[in-house]
């Protein structure tokens, strides 16, 4: 801001001369006085209006800063707005992700009890791969096959199923049978008559890794006495494959009784399955299966 020197020069001169031309006798210092009094005037007019734009430009600067503080507090709260519609649509995601993996999950607890329930949905059946001497009938029953004549001298069918780990075990039946050979080929390794325990097992693989079948390795005890499957008489030779997925497997075991023990001094069956083995690790995965059983009831 420019004070107003110049005017105020020029006011002085002026008044100077006046009173020279009209003779008249002004004191120097009144006129210095004057204008003094004048100057301070002007100057206080002057700071008046300098605060007046000082305050003017103040609230200029305040209703901008306000303006702009406003501004931002708008787009704070639309962010925040915006938060929660994110979080709510990353909690419906989340939601039904959940629920996608509940039923999946669902799903294969009821194919799991489906796959169980379908070994006993299957039925009797011979092992497909074929066993020599294997027979189905009822007691007392005498059966023609290939290899001869057997008669059914007793048979259990409710045997309780056996788990151990992935491994399941059912058994359709277990026989005691007798039989005159005339293939001869079998008879000459067999002999003419024959006494032996015919045990036709379902097993399967419930887990994901491959196990060896174990059913096989199955061993029957009666009496003090140990009877093993017959590598020979027994279904593929007892060399089954193992069980890479959850497709139930059947086998038939022949146990040989011969001169060890009567067919008809068999009331009663122990038995024992080994721990289930990884094919890929070779470890067992879990405990031995033992159960045991009456023919009478």
């Amino acid at each position: 801001m420019k004070k107003p020197i110049t005017y105020l020069s020029l006011l002085s001169i002026i008044a100077l001369s006046a009173c020279t031309t009209a003779n008249t006798k002004v004191s120097v210092s009144n006129i210095s006085a004057k204008v003094t009094t004048y100057e301070m005037k002007e100057t206080d007019n002057e700071y008046e209006r300098w605060i007046e734009e000082e305050d003017e430009q103040t609230n200029n600067d305040t209703n901008q800063d306000t303006d702009q503080s406003q501004e931002e507090y708008d787009a704070t709260n639309a962010i925040k707005d915006e938060e929660p519609l994110q979080e709510k649509e990353l909690d419906a995601e989340e939601v039904s992700s959940a629920e996608e993996s509940a039923n999946d999950r669902e799903q294969e607890i009821v194919q799991a009890s489906e796959e169980k329930h379908s070994l006993a949905s299957l039925g009797p059946h011979p092992d497909p791969h074929g066993a020599s001497f294997a027979v189905q009938g009822s007691p007392g029953d005498t059966i023609e096959t290939a290899e001869g004549f057997f008669t059914v001298h007793d048979k259990k069918t409710t045997i309780e199923p056996l788990e151990s780990g992935p491994i399941r075990i059912e058994f359709e039946q277990v026989s005691l049978v007798s039989g005159d050979v005339t293939e001869p080929s079998i008879a000459g390794i067999a002999g003419d008559e024959v006494e032996f325990i015919q045990a036709d097992i379902l097993i399967q693989n419930t887990g994901n890794e491959p196990m060896q079948n174990i059913a096989p390795n199955l061993v029957f005890e009666s009496g003090g006495v140990e009877f093993h499957a017959h590598s020979m008489f027994s279904g593929l030779g007892a060399g089954y494959d193992p069980l890479t997925d959850s497709t139930p497997q059947k086998v038939t075991l022949i146990f040989m009784v011969d001169d060890l023990i009567s067919i008809d001094d068999i009331y009663s069956l122990y038995g024992i399955f080994p721990s289930p083995v990884n094919v890929n690790s070779g470890a067992t995965t879990s405990d031995a299966m033992r159960f045991n059983f009456s023919f009478s009831n």
